[in-house]
């Protein structure tokens, strides 16, 4: 039987979400793993996939995807879930939650001989699925506390600990959701004993799938439609109550709500009523409160428009970007708390697939937005999670969008002896600096003042002093120096006015994505020289002049395994430290948006090294 990790499930979970074909580098940057670990790993995938007639289908340059239909998709992600027709081995991130789990249970201290002895792990093991656990704790305010011979637990806020349980729970489920959910219970219902097994806790497993039974049942029969990510965190949080009452874990005070009379019991209160009558415990009014809105309270008036405009302004000041100048913006981020945070049922969480890109791709907004939200709304970092921020992240990214086009740019005018050539290496050397800048056209000498009135540029950058010319010239050197740069970026400054914003960075990919394959590999040729003007620099010592038009070849090759995902994979590694001149060379590669592994440095030095040992024996 083929044994799947937990990354390999992940892995094909994300291809079966995907609508278009992901990319082996796509991947192994989304999980941190190489290139040839995703080959690897899909290679296994594809074994998994053929006892129902299904495979992976990929293309060079385009990447791998999954062409089965939504039925089979669905199928396939039920099998997942409940970790069938495979051996599963949880990995390191897995074994700390499963600990973690216990420990969520436990009415009193645990030992470290009893996860031993429940994980069939040895001791060092679990110190060090501690130290996981304690670091995954600290943005909850929750501590792992050692009590000598009596063992560990948890301390802190029973909210607080909740808030991580919960926390936990959303990543177990992460992007099956709710129908995925029902649809294996419900084919799997028949089948004795069956268990959700993807909850590493057959306590907790029993607990959620009677709480998800039950909640779609009422749900189902409502009149009133319930939305599927609020149910599925009210699922969540009602598991998690009745998990801590059964470990003696309440919350505050004794006190019973007050109950509704008649048929008109909202949902929340019917499956609340419902699953504690079951359990046999007391309508805990803090406990519904808990689970109704994850502990906030149900009486706070929120002024959302003063908290729309208290977010806007602190991410633009946190930026440096003017979204609090677009009207739109404040419509659109005020609509989407006002349905997020008003009502009965508030903090209700929901997968977000565009996280990790956000994050990525810009971490500036991403930070600023959780800042902004944990000190406006609330500190619970369960309830202000990262998919709560990516959905506004998308309000400010449209709103970035929509002013970054608007916004006025300078158009240059490139001049150099035959008007192509050295003028891509100053395009290429002011693209990442100067955002607020437009490529008007490229010129002669000879035709300047004919191209100059057809251009009508506001800016001339010229490697040539010019006369007579309508408009301003900034001279620069054939390879553009950093005076070079400083003095366009002032000559624009002066153009736009001084107190312009900084726009965020563009994106490269999109960019790649928009060019023609001339303009691309045209661009590609200029990058790799760029590059090794920069490792010629950092390498200066070690390359002698008879080996540098070979290394420049050198280089030139890997900027195109760079580009098509085949990077060295099986090149020695001395160190697990980087040295100084590998971090050297890494920022070389970082400064270009190009992501070059240890594999790849260590082939650069080893290269340098023979070379310079060539000139010594000289």
């Amino acid at each position: 039987m083929v044994q799947l990790s937990e990354r390999k499930i992940q892995i094909m979970v994300t291809l079966l979400n995907s609508k278009s074909p992901l990319t082996t580098g796509s991947l192994a940057e989304k999980y941190g793993v190489s290139v040839r670990t995703i080959k690897y790993d899909l290679h296994d995938l594809r074994i998994w996939l053929k006892q129902w007639h299904q495979n992976l289908q990929s293309q060079a340059n385009a990447g791998v995807w999954f062409e089965g239909n939504t039925a089979v998709r669905e199928q396939i992600k039920l099998k997942l879930l409940g970790r069938q027709n495979f051996e599963y081995y949880p990995d390191s991130r897995q074994r700390a939650i499963r600990i973690a789990f216990l420990l969520l249970l436990a009415s009193n201290p645990i030992k470290i001989q009893k996860f031993e002895s429940v994980l069939s792990v040895s001791k060092t093991t679990i110190v060090n699925s501690f130290e996981r656990i304690k670091r995954s704790l600290q943005p909850f305010n929750v501590q792992l506390t050692h009590h000598g011979f009596y063992g560990n637990e948890l301390s802190g806020r029973e909210l607080d600990i909740r808030s991580y349980f919960e926390s936990l729970l959303q990543q177990q489920i992460g992007n099956f959701g709710l129908d995925t959910l029902v649809n294996l219970l419900q084919g799997e219902k028949s089948r004795k004993g069956y268990m959700l097994t993807f909850l590493l806790n057959k306590e907790l497993a029993i607990i959620f799938q009677r709480v998800l039974v039950n909640a779609v049942q009422i749900a189902t029969k409502s009149a009133v439609r319930f939305n599927d990510n609020d149910l599925l965190t009210i699922i969540i949080r009602l598991t998690i109550s009745v998990a801590r009452l059964n470990s003696n874990r309440m919350l505050n005070s004794y006190q019973e709500i007050k109950q509704q009379l008649g048929g008109d019991k909202d949902i929340v209160l019917q499956i609340f009523e419902k699953i504690f009558r079951d359990y046999d415990y007391p309508l805990y009014e803090d406990e519904y409160t808990y689970v109704a809105n994850g502990g906030q309270s149900q009486t706070t008036e929120t002024n959302f428009i003063g908290l729309t405009e208290a977010i806007i302004n602190h991410v633009s000041s946190r930026t440096g970007f003017p979204f609090n100048q677009d009207d739109q913006l404040r419509v659109n981020l005020l609509t989407h708390l006002t349905s997020k945070l008003s009502g009965r049922y508030r903090f209700t969480n929901e997968y977000s697939p565009f996280t990790d890109d956000i994050k990525k791709k810009h971490p500036e907004l991403f930070a600023a937005l959780t800042e902004a939200c944990r000190e406006k709304i609330s500190v619970n970092p369960s309830l202000v999670n990262d998919s709560f921020v990516s959905y506004l992240a998308l309000h400010f990214l449209v709103s970035w969008g929509n002013q970054h086009r608007l916004t006025k740019k300078v158009r240059l005018v490139y001049v150099c002896s035959t008007g192509l050539g050295v003028t891509n290496l100053i395009q290429q050397r002011i693209k990442e600096s100067i955002t607020n800048i437009e490529i008007a056209g490229f010129t002669s000498v000879i035709n300047f003042q004919r191209d100059v009135k057809k251009f009508a540029p506001d800016l001339v950058i010229s490697i040539f002093p010019l006369k007579d010319s309508p408009v301003p010239v900034i001279q620069v050197n054939p390879l553009p120096s950093a005076e070079d740069i400083e003095k366009i970026k002032n000559a624009v400054n002066q153009l736009l006015g001084t107190t312009r914003y900084k726009p965020f960075p563009e994106q490269v990919q999109g960019e790649r994505d928009s060019l023609s394959l001339k303009n691309y590999v045209r661009d590609s040729f200029v990058q790799a020289f760029l590059i090794y003007q920069d490792l010629k620099k950092v390498l200066s010592e070690q390359l002698p002049e008879y080996y540098r038009d070979a290394f420049l070849l050198h280089v030139m090759m890997l900027i195109y395994r760079i580009h098509f995902h085949e990077q060295y994979e099986d090149i020695q590694v001395d160190s697990k430290v980087p040295s100084k001149k590998e971090e050297q060379i890494k920022a070389v590669f970082n400064k270009y948006d190009l992501a070059i592994n240890p594999s790849e440095i260590n082939a650069i030095l080893v290269y340098t090294t023979f070379g310079s040992r060539e000139m010594r024996a000289d």
